[in-house]
């Protein structure tokens, strides 16, 4: 069975660093996730059965100091009701142009996860110095063995 979730109907959860009246607002414009400060997006947690999955994102960031906007990918699970780093999955740094990512990741064990993308290196000290991430495609689906 595929799982699948799309960004314009997802309800992410978004949490932000820049604080006060911005908090936990990344916005949702067209689909699109935009997000001008460092923080993260993911999924909700979600009942995943062993096996193979694969995480498919567009994304695409803006330039600051010679280096593009980076982005994080990791997976954490479920346990004794708190979130468990299970693995890095992907560090990436994102180019001008939207491009597609595919991510690989494994449930070792039936459980409870849930995947973050996470923006870390903004500099945003002015407009002209300033890295964001825009994200328009965001899909998870379970992979058939080979």
């Amino acid at each position: 069975m595929d799982t699948e979730w799309n960004v314009p109907g997802l309800e992410l959860e978004m949490f932000t660093d820049a604080g006060g009246s911005y908090a936990n607002r990344y916005r949702l414009d067209g689909g699109i996730v935009y997000m001008p400060w460092d923080g993260y997006i993911g999924t909700p947690f979600a009942r995943f059965k062993r096996g193979a999955y694969l995480l498919t994102l567009e994304a695409w960031g803006s330039k600051a100091d010679e280096e593009f906007a980076r982005i994080i990918v990791y997976s954490l699970k479920l346990e004794n009701g708190r979130a468990k780093l299970m693995s890095v999955l992907k560090n990436i740094e994102l180019g001008p142009e939207a491009a597609v990512y595919a991510i690989p990741f494994a449930a070792e064990l039936d459980g409870i996860y849930k995947l973050r993308i996470q923006f870390y290196n903004n500099v945003g000290d002015t407009k002209e110095r300033d890295r964001s991430v825009w994200i328009s495609e965001l899909k998870i689906s379970s992979r058939k063995p080979e």
